[in-house]
């Protein structure tokens, strides 16, 4: 943007015919308004209340509690029962680091991936696994299931989305990828299913594609990020058409593939407040769409909404000291789950007035890298570093 705006600069003063000199100097005034400009948003920033919500459950809290049976509609509301987090598997085949997890939308099946260079297909009542895909490249990031089940997608350091079709595979029986996609130069972080046809894939090249998969083609690229594109999230309780994504550059963008400008695809928000030179791990949306959630090194988890566009609440704690690693919300919108690199290693937050509701530190004895409510909203999952795949119930 300030690139963008010296030029226009530059050309106005070029069609004005002035010196090279008195251009120079127009630009040093320029360059020095702009970082005044930026210090002042960043102080209104810095002066803006980020903790709405927790700040009116204080309030809500004086005026006494209720629970969903309750007749009396006044005070904060309590979930009852509250949630058990019960362990109910642990599902235990790796030989390496699980680095991403996604539920089939059956709530059924799991799909892990592993630094193991090995893609496993799990039966969650079962505990075993139905399918199992040796990867060509190791260094996996991402992986997910298209809606139907019949192909599940992973993606790494190789720039490459792989597609393998898992319709009807059981065993080792997947040798290759059902469909390649590469138009990414850096690497694949993040792949989520639009639908059936179509995937949104977010990359280390600074761009986000949709494809489409039959075709094998690039439908649309989106470019609005300064660093390393590390995640993304679909908006599927609004529209798929939204979807966000956080970067190394600190920042969340929203983009919705409806707008299109005459610069290409461009975000149609941007959300600032997580500390500079800390990458954002993880995005997800809260139920309703009307907010989301961010995760980043920076230790914390911040709610944006949407309507406002501003920040509303802050999940921090002295006794955390890992950086998030990724971000998940129950159905009911009451918890929010953060995964973090150090202990506790995985918190369900009250979304509302941010207190620590469980921590899971007594389960993962190392960094839980993925965290997953399933489709149905009955069960959560966790990717551990420990090679460990573990399934909560009872929420």
């Amino acid at each position: 943007f300030e690139v963008a705006c010296l030029l226009i600069v530059l050309m106005m003063l070029s069609l004005l015919g002035v010196s090279s000199a008195d251009e120079n100097q127009k630009v040093r005034e320029l360059k020095k308004e702009i970082e005044q400009l930026n210090q002042k948003i960043k102080q209104f920033i810095a002066k803006t209340d980020t903790t709405l919500l927790s700040k009116a459950s204080e309030s809500l809290k004086n005026k006494g509690t209720y629970d969903h049976q309750s007749p009396q509609k006044l005070g904060l509301f309590v979930l009852q029962p509250s949630a058990k987090f019960a362990l109910q598997r642990e599902l235990k085949g790796h030989f390496g680091k699980i680095y991403a997890i996604d539920f089939a939308s059956d709530s059924q099946d799991i799909v892990s991936a592993s630094r193991d260079g090995q893609l496993f297909i799990w039966n969650i009542a079962t505990r075993t696994k139905r399918v199992a895909i040796p990867l060509k490249d190791a260094w996996v990031m991402t992986c997910a299931f298209s809606p139907n089940m019949s192909l599940v997608a992973s993606g790494g350091t190789d720039n490459v989305l792989s597609l393998f079709n898992v319709e009807s595979s059981n065993g080792w029986d997947i040798k290759d990828a059902h469909k390649q996609l590469s138009a990414h130069t850096g690497f694949v972080s993040c792949v989520r299913f639009v639908n059936n046809e179509r995937c949104i894939t977010s990359s280390g090249d600074q761009s986000c594609i949709m494809w489409d998969i039959e075709k094998e083609s690039v439908l649309e690229r989106y470019q609005g990020h300064s660093g390393d594109v590390e995640c993304l999230s679909l908006n599927a309780y609004q529209t798929p058409n939204i979807f966000a994504t956080g970067g190394g550059d600190s920042i969340v963008c929203v983009w919705d593939t409806r707008e299109y400008t005459q610069n290409g695809r461009k975000p149609v928000m941007t959300f600032r407040g997580h500390e500079d030179d800390c990458d954002v791990t993880s995005v997800q949306w809260f139920p309703d769409g009307q907010a989301l959630f961010s995760g980043s090194d920076d230790k914390t988890v911040r709610l944006w909404d949407m309507k406002s566009r501003k920040q509303i609440n802050e999940y921090k704690a002295a006794h955390v000291n890992g950086s998030v690693t990724s971000v998940a919300c129950s159905h009911s919108g009451y918890y929010m789950l953060a995964a973090y690199d150090d202990k506790p290693h995985c918190i369900a937050w009250n979304t509302m007035t941010c207190e620590v509701m469980h921590e899971f530190s007594d389960v993962h004895p190392t960094r839980v890298s993925c965290v997953q409510i399933s489709p149905n909203g009955k069960l959560l999952a966790t990717g551990c570093w420990d090679q460990c795949l573990r399934i909560f119930g009872n929420l």
